[in-house]
């Protein structure tokens, strides 16, 4: 199944771009808490491969912390997740998950 997410102007502008863009990607993989899923997500460049991790640990942190986060995924995807924060520059979060 072949997909595209198409950005326009206004959409860059807009804070729930990457929670969108992670529901796309999430969505056109079938993406959820499997090994599977992991799997998936590592054959894609890590612009699109980390984003899904990346939205999911955001929204479990600021709901219930960085507990929770590890408690629901299972430790499927620190990897991506690591490599997401490194990838985005996010060094300051890197540094707290790590």
């Amino acid at each position: 199944m072949s997909t595209q997410l198409f950005i326009s102007d206004k959409m860059l502008k807009s804070e729930s771009l990457p929670y969108e863009a992670s529901d796309h990607v999430s969505k056109a993989l079938n993406i959820d808490s499997s090994p599977e899923s992991a799997m998936r997500l590592r054959t894609l460049p890590p612009q699109g491969g980390t984003l899904e991790p990346l939205m999911y640990y955001d929204a479990e942190v600021t709901n219930g912390g960085h507990h929770q986060y590890f408690w629901n995924t299972h430790g499927l995807f620190i990897d991506l997740l690591a490599s997401g924060l490194e990838y985005y520059g996010a060094t300051e979060h890197l540094t707290l998950f790590r």
